[in-house]
C-alpha cells in the first residue's frame, strides 16, 4: 500500500517531467535550497508541489518561475521554510531511526556471517517499527492538511 508521502513524491516527479528545462532547474535549485533546511519530509514535498504548481501557471503565461519568484531567491525559500515551522522531534528520531536501523540491518548480515538470531531480530524489529512508526506520523500530517485537495 502506498502512503501519501510515497504517492505525493510520484505526482511530484511526473509533474516536474511535465516543465520545461529552465524551470526545473530554478525548482531544484530551490528545492537543494529547502532541503538543507530543518523542515519535515511531507512539508518539503507540499512545497515542492506548491511550487511545481506556480511553475506551471507561470509557463501558461509565458514566464518562467523565476520571473515569479524575483531575483532575491534567497529571501523568499527563507519567508516559505520560516511558514512551515521545523521538523518535529518524533519525526526528526523516527527517521533517524528507520535509516540506522537499514544500516544495522545490513551491518549484522554482513558482519555476522554465523547466524546470531537474537541480533538480527533486533535489527528487523527496529527496521519494521521505526519503517511503521515514520509512516503512520506521515499518514496524520498528511490529513492534517489534507494535500489532496
Amino acid at each position: 500500500m502506498l502512503n501519501e508521502l510515497n504517492l505525493l513524491r510520484k505526482q511530484n516527479q511526473t509533474n516536474t517531467k511535465e516543465l520545461i528545462d529552465i524551470n526545473q532547474e530554478f525548482l531544484s535549485r530551490i528545492l537543494n535550497y529547502v532541503q538543507i533546511s530543518k523542515i519535515g519530509t511531507f512539508d518539503r514535498e507540499i512545497i515542492r508541489k506548491d511550487l511545481i504548481g506556480m511553475a506551471i501557471e507561470a509557463e501558461k503565461r509565458g514566464k518562467t518561475l523565476s520571473d515569479i519568484i524575483g531575483a532575491d531567491e534567497k529571501s523568499w525559500c527563507d519567508s516559505i521554510v520560516d511558514s512551515y515551522g521545523k521538523i518535529s522531534p518524533i519525526e526528526l528520531i523516527l527517521s533517524i531511526l528507520k535509516q540506522a536501523s537499514i544500516y544495522w540491518f545490513i551491518w549484522g548480515i554482513v558482519l555476522f556471517t554465523i547466524p546470531n538470531y537474537i541480533i538480527h531480530s533486533v535489527f528487523s524489529v527496529t527496521l519494521v517499527a521505526s519503517t511503521f512508526l515514520y509512516n503512520n506520523l506521515i499518514h496524520k500530517q498528511a490529513k492534517k492538511i489534507n494535500w489532496m485537495e
